[in-house]
């Protein structure tokens, strides 16, 4: 979980009117995944689209440890999402923890693919990149935080052939895709591992 350290410093911050509606478009989209995926994915709706989705990633990235009142407000407003969900559901805490799970994959993965926006990456797009990537790779990647030139590459080809354009990215952007990459791939994973365990 090496890259989910690294990926806290790259987090973005939006100021620009325009760059806000790409935001909550983006979470939109999350969302209703998250109503498709079923009682597994009410977190993410439940916690208020007032809450800053980057502070939440930055929370999520840090292990829910609340280091400023900004993610102790976000923190706080997961704990009560968590405990809607929990009564809505009739939870225990094993399927408290897979649904916290989910929300930890999809919050990282829909983070990563607003950063990589400006290369017409949606957040299902880590789908593909993900199933393009054989398995010993996605187990480095969970397992060590660092994922391969070749599986790096075959992410890149999978996303680029639903309409991105990452592959055409300038070689100054490379870090930051990869980061971002790693940080979507390895949220789609935590996603699937949750649906499969819910």
């Amino acid at each position: 979980m090496r890259f989910l350290m690294i990926t806290a410093a790259a987090l973005m911050t939006a100021t620009s009117p325009a760059f806000a509606q790409d935001a909550d478009t983006a979470r939109q989209a999350t969302e209703a995944e998250a109503r498709k995926d079923g009682p597994v994915g009410c977190i993410g709706g439940a916690v208020p689209r007032t809450v800053d989705r980057d502070v939440l990633t930055a929370l999520v990235l840090k292990g829910f440890e609340a280091e400023n009142n900004e993610e102790k407000s976000a923190y706080n407003a997961v704990s009560r999402a968590i405990a809607n969900c929990r009564g809505r559901f009739g939870w225990g805490d094993a399927r408290q923890a897979v649904a916290v799970n989910y929300f930890r994959g999809s919050t990282l993965r829909g983070n990563a693919a607003y950063k990589l926006r400006d290369y017409g990456v949606e957040w299902h797009y880590f789908i593909a990149a993900v199933e393009a990537m054989p398995q010993e790779d996605r187990d480095l990647l969970m397992n060590q935080g660092s994922i391969s030139a070749a599986a790096l590459t075959a992410a890149i080809e999978a996303i680029d052939a639903q309409g991105a354009t990452l592959g055409a990215a300038e070689p100054d952007a490379s870090q930051e895709i990869a980061s971002a990459l790693a940080q979507g791939l390895a949220g789609t994973i935590i996603v699937n591992q949750a649906i499969d365990a819910y």
